[in-house]
């Protein structure tokens, strides 16, 4: 799960940070609109993970959404797993040049985590403060 984790992280990142690089203004509207010119969506992350949906929620708010595709709300380990993924997107956002590059810009990620069965699994949001910006 820490590859799907990092695999995950990566490929947004790299997608965002070009889009974020390329926007004169923080927008995440329009960033989100640029990133679905470059994917297909869905777009398989890897066996575990889809980027299913990538949207501004508001003007300096960029959600990504994810399916976990081997998990179930039922599953013995969700909870768990939710919370290793809300750590591991927190630890790494701040690190991240493609992600800093977004929070330096204004604008705040948001990753939404369901299920394979449609269920709210994790949601989780880093505001430009959080990392310092």
């Amino acid at each position: 799960m820490a590859r799907t984790l990092a695999l995950t992280l990566s490929t947004i990142a790299v997608v965002a940070g070009a889009c974020a690089k390329a926007e004169s203004g923080p927008d995440a509207r329009v960033l989100a609109r640029q990133m679905k010119a470059k994917l297909t969506l869905p777009h398989r992350i890897d066996d575990a993970t889809r980027l299913d949906d990538v949207e501004g929620v508001s003007r300096r708010v960029l959600g990504y959404f994810l399916t976990l595709t081997q998990v179930t709300a039922a599953d013995p380990g969700a909870r768990a797993l939710a919370a290793d993924l809300e750590r591991g997107i927190r630890d790494q956002a701040c690190r991240d040049p493609s992600y800093t590059a977004l929070l330096k810009a204004g604008i705040s990620l948001q990753m939404r985590y369901r299920t394979v069965d449609a269920v709210e699994l994790a949601r989780v949001e880093i505001a430009p403060g959080a990392c310092g910006f």
